[in-house]
């Protein structure tokens, strides 16, 4: 049986987080109904495309079906809710105010469907707030959390986070949240309003860091490829390659030291154990690079480190990632088809995605399908049938809102 069987759940969301959260529920077996535009949401156009297909749409609307609705039309409002008591979960990531305008916000389906768990994620929460309003995407999440700040080197800028973690970590934190209030559903029969902000999760998501800060001015800069709190704890370079080094512990540290020879190391003053060696990183990641540069390939340093149990591991390249043989072997990747044969012809091509969190004992593959993502509109006649309205109504519908018929 496959986990979210059963469960139910209307997805207005629009651009990344939202529609990802949807396609969680849709990998684990739960009835996703993507509600879009005619012509489809705006993250339907982001790159890049494969015959005409956004292969980023396919992966964060995989699993659903979608229907094609001018909510700016009564009627279309009216069917919406008429239907809701079907449903258990509502996704919504328009900005704060936006539902309500169109008689779809939280208050107004909970008077249809008291126990509706209805999920708003947005940039900022929908708290009053002087930020409330304010136009953003995920990298405006990371900006305002700190983490770009404390991304780089110290005698430069802020940097860039090297993905969509905004977008991404959001996602699943809704969907944990969402899995958390239909858990307390089943205890309680009660439903609620969760309010997920972007901002706030990439915050939580730096806690680690900022709650280093302290009242005694303690403030936690750039450090570069570096850890300035843990040595050596960072990305150390080679003539040839790069590599992870982490070795905080004596049972890491130690073994690193008889690698360069170093056993002095051990008992140094300046490096005998992890306070001293934060004092003094720089001296310890000077130490390690100086010792890397006398190998002509760096991969005998890593060998000789990873042979003696030092924390080490390869920096690798996207590319290196994509084509990772363990990593396939290991069912992390899985190549996702990404258009339906029907549209074109009998040919469906893939787009690769690691889209599960975990293996689970109970679940098998049949349980957890590789699931096609639709084309807009695909399933609008479908949808509308379903939801009691005749074949004729349907098309005049469509015809109207512009959709496909």
């Amino acid at each position: 049986m496959k986990m979210l069987e059963g469960i139910k759940v209307l997805d207005f969301t629009i651009n990344a987080a939202g529609p990802i959260v949807g396609a969680y529920f849709a990998d684990y077996g739960a009835e996703v109904v993507k509600i879009e535009p005619p012509g489809g949401e705006a993250g339907r156009r982001f790159a890049y495309y494969v015959g005409g297909m956004s292969t980023y749409a396919c992966g964060k609307d995989r699993g659903k079906k979608s229907i094609e609705m001018n909510l700016k039309d009564p009627e279309a409002i009216a069917l919406i809710k008429k239907i809701l008591p079907e449903y258990d979960v509502v996704l919504q990531s328009f900005k704060p105010g936006a539902m309500e305008k169109l008689g779809l916000g939280y208050e107004d389906l909970k008077a249809i469907k008291p126990d509706i768990i209805y999920c708003s994620l947005t940039a900022f929460g929908c708290k009053p707030s002087k930020y409330e309003f304010k136009p953003a995407y995920d990298i405006c999440a990371v900006a305002m959390s700190g983490l770009n700040d404390q991304t780089g080197f110290p005698d430069g800028g802020p940097t860039r986070m090297g993905s969509v973690i905004g977008d991404m970590c959001g996602a699943e934190a809704m969907f944990c949240s969402a899995l958390l209030a239909i858990w307390h559903h089943m205890r309680t029969g009660e439903g609620q309003f969760i309010d997920m902000s972007l901002l706030r999760n990439m915050i939580h998501l730096n806690n680690a860091t900022l709650s280093l800060m302290n009242k005694k001015g303690h403030v936690q800069n750039r450090s570069g490829n570096h850890n300035a709190n843990m040595s050596p704890y960072g990305i150390y370079t080679g003539k040839t390659a790069s590599m992870v080094i982490a070795a905080v512990s004596p049972s890491t540290w130690n073994p690193l030291c008889d690698c360069m020879g170093r056993e002095d190391l051990k008992t140094d003053p300046r490096t005998k154990d992890l306070p001293s060696r934060k004092e003094n990183h720089k001296f310890v990641e000077d130490t390690i690079t100086e010792w890397l540069m006398t190998f002509d390939d760096t991969k005998e340093a890593y060998k000789l480190l990873e042979d003696a149990g030092v924390p080490v591991c390869e920096v690798m390249t996207a590319q290196e990632v994509w084509e990772n043989e363990e990593y396939h072997r290991l069912g992390w990747w899985h190549d996702f088809p990404m258009y339906s044969p029907e549209w074109d012809k009998g040919g469906i091509a893939t787009n690769r995605h690691c889209p599960f969190f975990a293996d689970f004992s109970a679940v098998s593959e049949e349980d957890r399908p590789y699931n096609i993502a639709p084309r807009v509109g695909e399933n609008n006649m479908e949808i509308l049938t379903q939801w009691g309205v005749s074949e004729e109504k349907a098309r005049e519908m469509l015809t109207r809102w512009g959709s496909k018929v």
